[in-house]
């Protein structure tokens, strides 16, 4: 049955609020850890190791040599609810919501940086909590160069040809 109505409203969600709230769903270290392992292995990597840095910024590192991530793809990676729970996908993939990567990586911290190769190409994507709030807007920030670089354990990505780094 059709509904009378004047119009459609746009009502997204408001970012800092959402992404704040899915911060408490209930992730621990580990299943945080082992959702962000479960994507390198869709990504068909071969190997995954895990870095650590306890020293001045704190941070965990998860480096695969999967198939690695162009710029639109990555950027997609990193929006919430990505992917419709009613696509078809492998038998492998276990993600559903288009939410784990974010929902796992931001329980544990505030700052999600997530660095993709394929061949020469790489490409930086950042979610920094106190960003969006700031401007209380869906601000994904598009690293440069010089800022990948400069990140901790980069080396470590930038010695395959093809890869993702999860900070």
């Amino acid at each position: 049955m059709k509904q009378n109505y004047i119009e459609d409203i746009d009502c997204p969600p408001v970012a800092p609020i959402l992404m704040e709230s899915t911060r408490a769903l209930g992730y621990s270290m580990e299943t945080a850890i082992a959702d962000i392992i479960d994507n390198s292995i869709a990504a068909k990597a071969t190997e995954i190791n895990i870095f650590f840095q306890s020293v001045e910024n704190p941070c965990i590192g998860i480096i695969d040599n999967g198939v690695g991530m162009s710029k639109e793809i990555i950027t997609e990676a990193m929006r919430y609810g990505s992917m419709s729970p009613l696509k078809r996908r492998t038998e492998q993939d276990l993600g559903r919501y288009g939410l784990g990567l974010k929902t796992a990586s931001l329980s544990q911290c505030r700052n999600l940086t997530v660095v993709s190769k394929q061949r020469e190409n790489i490409e930086g994507r950042m979610w920094n909590l106190d960003h969006v709030q700031e401007t209380q807007k869906w601000s994904l920030q598009n690293l440069s160069k010089r800022m990948i670089n400069d990140l901790p354990f980069i080396e470590n990505l930038t010695s395959l040809v093809c890869g993702t780094m999860v900070l």
